[in-house]
């Protein structure tokens, strides 16, 4: 009679690419970050303590987002299929089955994790252990009430109407009559906002206002 028992769950591993590498099995959790159980980017200001979490659900593997600024691109890499799926802060998702690659980045440099894990359901991770104190973590523009003003007004036409080209992006002379500023004061707004933003670590090209106004549209609206 053919055994019927069920098949054991598979181990996790990650692998940082230089050198690091770990493998954990179901009853078992691993933080990632400067501070995590699986250090990466320790010299890293810009990069959280924690940036996620990999954790066995009892029917399988299982990631969350715990940073508060940073998506993660989690990508397969199978022999027939290549997909991308984003994972911004807060955000929970099965792993994809087979190998896939986890991606990131900060103003300091890229990353790139590989792990090799199944694919089943979830429940919630039990929060990370205390972590020991590192510099401060670097934190994020958060654009005040005139900068967000600045970016509804250059994001209206892409906003309100599909089909919408970066031609019809309003220059800085037209988004300062439409909010009542001078020219010289819009300007100095968009150069400041432009250097919060390269800053924080966001690939910025120019125009300047073409890239506010694009920032805006994938940006949370507050």
């Amino acid at each position: 009679m053919a055994d019927q028992s069920p098949t054991p769950a598979p181990p996790l591993r990650i692998d940082d690419l230089i050198g690091g590498h770990r493998v954990i099995w179901p009853g078992d959790q691993i933080t990632v970050g400067r501070s995590g159980d699986f250090p990466v980017g320790a010299d890293d200001r810009y990069l959280h303590r924690i940036l996620f979490q990999l954790w066995h659900s009892g029917h399988g593997w299982m990631i969350t987002n715990r940073g508060s600024a940073i998506p993660l691109t989690v990508e397969v890499r199978g022999a027939k299929s290549l997909s991308k799926t984003d994972l911004g802060p807060g955000g929970v998702m099965p792993m994809p089955a087979g190998a896939s690659v986890i991606t990131f980045f900060t103003k300091e440099r890229a990353y790139e994790l590989n792990v090799d894990i199944p694919l089943h359901g979830f429940t919630r991770p039990a929060p990370p252990r205390p972590v020991a104190p590192l510099e401060p973590t670097y934190t994020r523009h958060d654009p005040n009430l005139e900068q967000k003003q600045l970016l509804d007004a250059l994001s209206q036409p892409l906003r309100s109407r599909p089909g919408t080209t970066d031609a019809d992006i309003p220059r800085p002379s037209e988004v300062a009559e439409r909010l009542g500023w001078t020219v010289k004061k819009t300007e100095r707004k968009i150069d400041t906002l432009f250097d919060n933003l390269e800053e924080d670590g966001e690939r910025v090209y120019k125009p300047k206002h073409v890239f506010l106004a694009h920032y805006a549209l994938r940006a949370p609206r507050n």
